[in-house]
């Protein structure tokens, strides 16, 4: 939902042609998945529960650290869709 509408909103800037939108959709989509899933450690959103995952990125997080998750193969293949 929020690629849908970083990609309408980007359409409502004058002079910019679908080929630049959607690189823009990408980039952004990048830089954003890369701050939260690989840059920050521990809890971003909430800190009921102190200490346990202080070390872990969000995406150590996702499904306990098991690879090749559903989870973690549509993450990995939405850029590459985009």
């Amino acid at each position: 939902m929020l690629i849908l509408a970083g990609k309408i909103f980007i359409d409502t800037i004058p002079g910019t042609n679908q080929q630049a939108s959607w690189t823009m959709v990408n980039l952004g989509y990048l830089v954003v998945c890369y701050l939260m899933f690989h840059y920050v450690t521990g809890i971003p959103f909430g800190t009921e529960i102190g200490g346990v995952y202080d070390d872990l990125t969000m995406w150590e997080q996702i499904d306990a650290g098991a690879q090749y998750t559903p989870a973690k193969k549509w993450l990995f293949c939405m850029p590459i869709g985009l």
